[in-house]
């Protein structure tokens, strides 16, 4: 017999709701004050815990490789006899979209020009040469590959042992089990859940104003439309409508089906320009920034490649980990309920290796090719990123005009960000809901659809108010912050799984019969 879906959980749902409507509400009455604020707090967390955020995802790798090489790595997760809540195709697409999201289509043209015209100073590259076009792709890859998708999964994989395997509450705290006991991670779900949650509002803001402000540009390129508060509002009310809607249809159909459709999308997309664009030349620049990647991904990873001192990291590296910690733990609650049936191994590898495999091919095809226009003369887009310039949401739609086929792939390239927006938006709506919700099961049960509806309006209220008040950078500030929470989060995870794999055998986990895949 299911339980019953009605009670909500006061104590994690309020704290965060209210702290975000508060903030609105002040950010309106006091809009430079309140910016100014949030702008000191960042630079004061940035200068005492960027380095944690960098290490902790570096080491967070680690960790999940030598998860998946240990005997942990054989475990089912669910037990032998679970079967999976969706097909191993549908689980792959979900993983992926949900792991990529709309930022791959915002950045993957966009930010290896900004590397490419300012790298590190600390690195005695010289600016739009050869050496900062490698270092560009090489930054790139960096920043949306691995790491970013360890960030996600490791905390999902442990949400997943814990209420599937040792029957656990729905609960983030309920990764604690391994080091802390049944008793005591029970007695910190609702302030753990209220906390993550707090991030994920942020984070979700953060990028539905990218996914607004992307959406715009490519109206105003196609058919003049001022991208201003009148677009944002209505491209901004379509989006909320269509995540809301998906999320209420129920994992089965809405978050399933949408996340077929966009992977499809991807790949055509990745298609088009390897037909269309400079492949020769994307390919060439690509090869010469993966050795980069490959050689320096360790001093990169770890800082140690930059001067102290350098604000590049700063900008780019430790704000990415920043974003990147403050998603990850409400939607790892989604990664994990959607993993039942499968192994550890399988896990690993469908929501780290295969998503950062294709964000690296992505980003390859992509990026290479803005990159091989700019550098070969057959196009320049530097001059969008200048103060007064159409800004990043413009570079893929200016880089889409210099291929054959523009007036068709850029309206399916604006269909493919409003999808990519509304999946990954789609599975954290419904993450969130879950984790406001009294008495739900682990299994297929769904949360109510008017905690879908309230956290799915609540988020585009957040992104177009601060949008309104004061752009992508007060937003952005906003999910730094978010960050800070999750970072601990994180940490905490790490430690209960080294308990886990020390005490593995006294927990049982692998040990009896229908433990092992």
């Amino acid at each position: 017999m299911e339980p019953r879906l009605t009670r909500l959980r006061r104590g994690v749902f309020f704290p965060p709701f209210f702290l975000v409507v508060t903030a609105l509400i002040i950010s309106v009455l006091f809009p430079s004050g309140f910016l100014e604020k949030v702008v000191s707090l960042k630079e004061g967390m940035l200068d005492v815990f960027g380095g944690v955020f960098v290490w902790v995802g570096f080491l967070l790798l680690i960790l999940a490789a030598f998860i998946f090489v240990s005997p942990l790595g054989r475990v089912k997760i669910g037990g032998r006899d679970a079967e999976p809540l969706v097909s191993r195709g549908a689980w792959l697409a979900i993983a992926l979209c949900t792991n990529t999201a709309v930022g791959v289509l915002f950045w993957a043209m966009a930010e290896p020009l900004y590397h490419f015209l300012t790298p590190p100073a600390s690195l005695q590259i010289v600016p739009e040469g050869q050496a900062a076009t490698t270092f560009a792709l090489s930054s790139l890859f960096m920043h949306w590959s691995f790491i970013p998708c360890t960030l996600y999964a490791l905390p999902g994989l442990m949400f997943a042992i814990c209420i599937y395997n040792f029957r656990q509450p729905f609960s983030l705290a309920s990764c604690f089990f391994p080091m802390l006991g049944a008793v005591r991670s029970k007695a910190m779900g609702t302030p753990v859940d209220a906390v993550c949650l707090y991030a994920l509002v942020a984070g979700m803001a953060a990028a539905l104003a990218t996914g607004i402000l992307t959406i715009a540009g490519g109206l105003e390129h196609i058919f003049g439309l001022d991208s201003g508060p009148f677009s944002w509002t209505l491209i901004g009310i379509a989006i909320v409508g269509a995540f809301t809607a998906s999320a209420v249809s129920g994992l089965q159909r809405g978050i399933r089906i949408l996340s077929g459709i966009n992977t499809g999308f991807f790949f055509l997309l990745i298609l088009f320009f390897l037909i269309a664009g400079p492949t020769a030349l994307a390919i060439s620049l690509g090869v010469d920034a993966f050795r980069d990647f490959f050689v320096e991904f360790i001093p990169r990873a770890t800082l140690s490649a930059f001067a102290p001192d350098d604000p590049w990291p700063g900008s780019w590296t430790i704000f990415y980990w920043a974003v990147w910690f403050a998603w990850a733990p409400v939607t790892s609650v989604f990664l994990g309920k959607i993993s039942r049936g499968y192994s550890v191994r399988s896990y690993i590898v469908t929501n780290i290796l295969v998503p950062a495999t294709f964000a690296i091919i992505w980003m390859w095809v992509l990026g290479g090719t803005a990159m091989g226009m700019q550098t070969s003369g057959a196009g320049d887009f530097t001059g969008a990123l200048d103060p007064g310039g159409t800004g990043p949401e413009s570079i893929a739609f200016l880089v889409l005009d210099k291929l054959p086929g523009a007036t068709v792939v850029i309206p399916f390239f604006l269909l493919v960000v409003f999808i990519a927006f509304v999946t990954a938006a789609d599975s954290n709506t419904t993450a969130m809901a879950s984790m406001s919700t009294d008495g739900l099961a682990s299994e297929e049960t769904d949360a109510p659809i008017r905690t879908k509806l309230i956290w799915g309006v609540t988020v585009g209220g957040l992104a177009l108010s601060m949008l309104w008040l004061s752009g992508i950078e007060g937003i952005k500030n906003i999910s730094y912050l978010g960050g800070l929470p999750a970072l601990f989060f994180e940490i905490a995870i790490a430690v209960s799984f080294i308990f886990l794999l020390v005490r593995r055998k006294r927990l049982g986990l692998g040990m009896r019969e229908n433990d092992t895949a």
